[in-house]
Formats: structure tokens, sequence, C-alpha cells
């Protein structure tokens, strides 16, 4: 996507401009990208030096990942649309390929002058908040700084804590932690929705070719896929077999009557909270599916069971904690053993799960546009798992607890609340991050707090211009965008993290509703 001569973004070392340059590309990120287009490319060629202009070009192709102004219909350098509207200038051309002058000039402008918005004087970079925490979030709240400090007391940590830049704060560890240990690892800190993730499916499909009834698309999906509390399949089906044949059944589950039960008709299945189901347009108007779930009932109580055995073996052996939630197992161990089994299996139980309904989505929605939309590539993330990483010249447990893996060049998926819309992003290998990013916007407030604020009117507003489960509006008013950090702030924050390739934009919502326990029929 990018030439050979591209330079890395790096945040931390700003290029030399001069002084118009930088007065240029401030008033982008006061004024934003729309207005004085040609005179400001003008602007720059008269002002800089050849090899500046270049500079700023190679920026603005690795910050965009796109070669068009992104306008509906619009099809690059070959089309007069570009052209016509003064979208291009001509010192932007190099060796035929046209360099966007219309996608996100404010992250342009943030990279080259060290700037992430008009209120914002400099590049992101991790702040150190104590002993043992590099921190990312300059939206933090003083429970969450706690709680991380915290974390970094326990003794099987190797390194520092990092903190995402949603970072909230979350049962047992910090949501939107990165967390190192040696020999050991945290059960809490991989959390109780083991595997949770995000999976994103680009379309070989334009909006201009979705139908114009949408709810259709949303009222197959309800019908297909089962989600909310206690909403399941009716029985097992082929595609469980299928994993299940792959993946046997740990002893854990085998041996446990409600968990063997649930297994097979709870997978393919959406859960409640802030899991969902959408279909997105981005800034080229290619369609995307986009999907955020986890391990179900199975992986909450296998969590619950390991997490218990950890604090167990913390008193028997006279272990102090800071906390009993960070209690902990050791390698080498039956305990840990036994642990790291049933992590892995409900890891790929989720992986797999994601992949199955997003098969269902898209078969729904082949049948609303009566033809087979093609595949173009498809992101498959946890955000909440544990892993033998490479880091510090040793082999350590990396947990990411509401955090993704950003490795250079790793592509991953950064969702927003219901109505904000979300990132694909393409990993920058941040050593200090242990080449993670985070998972979405994080929240802002909790639950409660969010159906004492809010209304459903208030989420109705929100959520104006997109389809979605109206009729259970009241029910959904705790996911509404407010409850929810900045989104544009946890990207600004992260500069560092990864370099953002799309921009995705809701057209549907589906989530699942806490109205009750009642087995699903699809």
């Amino acid at each position: 996507m990018h030439s050979g001569d591209d330079v890395a973004l790096e945040t931390h070392s700003v290029p030399r401009r001069s002084q118009r340059t930088e007065s240029v590309l401030t008033l982008f990120a006061q004024d934003g990208p729309t207005r004085n287009l040609v005179y400001a490319n003008a602007d720059i060629h008269k002002a800089t030096q050849a090899d500046e202009v270049m500079r700023f070009v190679r920026h603005w192709r690795q910050a965009t990942g796109a070669n068009c102004c992104g306008q509906r219909g619009c099809r690059g350098a070959a089309s007069r649309q570009c052209t016509r509207q003064g979208l291009y200038h001509p010192i932007l051309y190099r060796d035929a390929a046209p360099v966007p002058v219309i996608l996100d000039l404010i992250r342009v402008a943030a990279l080259l002058t060290g700037r992430q918005g008009p209120d914002r004087t400099e590049a992101a970079m991790p702040d150190q908040l104590g002993r043992g925490v590099l921190s990312w979030a300059s939206m933090l709240d003083q429970k969450a700084r706690e709680q991380a400090l915290v974390t970094a007391k326990v003794a099987a940590i190797h390194g520092h804590v990092a903190l995402m830049p949603d970072a909230h704060w979350g049962m047992g560890c910090t949501i939107g932690s990165v967390i190192p240990t040696r020999e050991a690892i945290i059960p809490s800190a991989v959390g109780v929705d083991i595997g949770c993730g995000v999976i994103a499916a680009e379309l070989g499909l334009t909006a201009a070719q979705l139908p114009d009834d949408l709810t259709r698309v949303l009222s197959a999906w309800e019908r297909r896929i089962p989600a909310g509390l206690g909403y399941w399949h009716a029985e097992e089906d082929a595609d469980w077999q299928r994993f299940a044949a792959q993946h046997p059944l740990p002893d854990s589950v085998q041996g446990d009557q409600s968990l063997r039960a649930k297994a097979p008709v709870q997978f393919g299945t959406l859960g409640s909270g802030n899991h969902f189901l959408e279909l997105c347009t981005d800034e080229r108007e290619q369609v995307w599916l986009m999907l955020h779930s986890g391990s179900r009932g199975v992986g909450n109580a296998l969590a619950l069971r390991h997490v218990a055995t950890a604090k167990d073996l913390m008193r028997r052996y006279f272990i102090e904690l800071p906390d009993p939630d960070l209690a902990y197992l050791v390698q080498g161990t039956a305990e840990f053993d036994a642990y790291i089994r049933d992590l892995q299996w409900a890891q790929a139980y989720a992986f797999g799960s994601r992949q199955r309904m997003m098969d269902v989505a898209k078969a729904c929605l082949d049948q609303a546009i009566d033809r087979l939309a093609g595949v173009v590539r498809v992101v498959n993330n946890h955000h909440n798992y544990a892993r033998v990483e490479h880091h510090r010249g040793r082999d350590l447990w990396i947990t990411r607890k509401g955090a993704i893996s950003a490795r250079d060049g790793e592509l991953g998926v950064i969702p927003g609340s219901m109505g904000t819309g979300s990132f694909i992003v393409r990993g920058l290998g941040n050593p200090a991050s242990y080449t993670s990013a985070s998972h979405g916007a994080g929240r802002a407030m909790s639950r409660s707090q969010a159906r004492k604020r809010f209304s459903p009117a208030d989420l109705e507003s929100a959520m104006e211009g997109r389809t979605w489960l109206t009729k259970d509006a009241a029910a959904l008013v705790d996911e509404i965008p407010g409850a929810y950090k900045d989104l544009a702030q946890v990207m600004a924050d992260q500069t560092d993290l990864v370099a953002i390739e799309h921009q995705l934009t809701t057209v549907i919502n589906y989530k699942g509703v806490e109205k009750g326990n009642r087995r699903g029929i699809a």
C-alpha cells in the first residue's frame, strides 16, 4: 500500500518544517480539512523545499492509507470529480500516484506539528503515573489510576503495566491494560469474558448497492443470531460439531453437565452488554460487517473457577497481595496447566463463535441484496486474552485486558460505542506498550450512572439516521455514546501505537438486550 521510501510515523521526532508550512497545517487542524484546499496546497508548494513537501506526502499516505478524496462515487485520480473540485495539486503527485488532500488533514497536521488537534500541544506519548505504570490515557479517573498502581506491585509482574487510552476501572484489573508476567499468570487480569474481541470483514460491496429498506437485514439478524442474556440456539448445529471436532471439550467442560450443555447452543450467539453486530461503511463507501463478542457463559464459568483457585492457593501459601483479585497461578504447577488449557480452549471458542456469526450475518445481507457479496479481507482480534510473547529480552505472558495486539503492520479493529463508528488500524509495533493499542472507546461512566443521566429519547437522538433496535431504546440507554469516552481523543492519544487505515460509520446496529432468560429459537 505504501512505497518503500515511506518514513515511519515517529511522533516523538517531528520533521523539520518551515514556519509557513506549520501555519498552514495549524490552520487545517483548527478549521478542518474542507476550506480553501487549492490555496492551501499552493501555499505548501511555494513555502517549502521539495524534500519537505514529499515528507508531508509520505506522512499523509501512511496516515490515511488511501488514494482518493473519499467522496461518494469518486474513483480517484481518473475521476473528474476529484479534479473538478480541486482536491489534488500537481506537487502532490509522484510517479502518477495521487495523494489524498481531503482525508484526515487534522491527523496529518498532528503528526507534522506535534499537535493532536487545537487543544493539544504535544505528540502522543505515555505518562509515567508512578512506579511500574505507563499510561497513554489522557482521560483517566483516579480510581483506575490507583487500581493500575496496585496491580504493578504484584510480584509476578515483570516490567511495567501499560494503560491504553481507553483505560477505566474494572473488576480485578484495570480494563484497557497490558500486564506482563514471568512464569505466572493472573486469571482475573484476563477477565471473565475470555477471548472477547472484534471481527470485521470488508465486503466487495458499496453503500450504493445496499437495499433501501435496511430493517430487512436487522430483522434477519434478530431471527438468526440470538442476542441477549439467556438467548441462544435451540440445539447444537453443524458449525458447532465442526468446531468441537477441531477443539475437543476440555475436561473441565466435559465433566460439568451445565457447561457441557451450554457450550454447543451458545456457540455463535452474541450475548449482551456492549456486544454488537454492525453494518458500516468506510470513507470510500465500501461496506464492512463488524461484530463484538466473547466466550459467553462457558468462558465466564471457567474464568471464575480459576480465579477462585488462584485465590485459594495464595491463602494456602500465605502469599500477601495488594488486592485478593490479583491472585496468580505459577507456571509448572497443575493449577497453572489446567488454567492454560481452559484459557486457550475458551479463546478458540470465542474466535470461532465470532467467525460463525459473521458468516450468518453476511448470508442475511446477501439474501437482502439478492447477490453474493465477496469478502475482501477479515480481521479477527481478541482483546481479553493472554499468550506468550518475547519482550524485554524474555518470553513473557502478556495479558491484554481490553487491549489489542498492535505489532508492526498488524491490522486491528478499534470500535466505538453504538453510534460513533469505529476504526480499522495498522499497528506501529511500539515496544513501550508491548506492541498493544486500545480495544475501543472505554466507558466514561457506569451503567447505573448512564441510566440515571440519559433517557430513551437521548439515545434515539444519538442514533438518528441509523437502523437499530428502536423498540428496545429503554433497555439500551446504558449503551448510549455519551456513556463512553470520546473516541476521537482515544485515537489521538495513540498515534504512536497505531495508524488509521479506515474510519467506519455505523449504518445498522444490532445489540443484545437483557430482557430475562429465554432460549433462542434460531
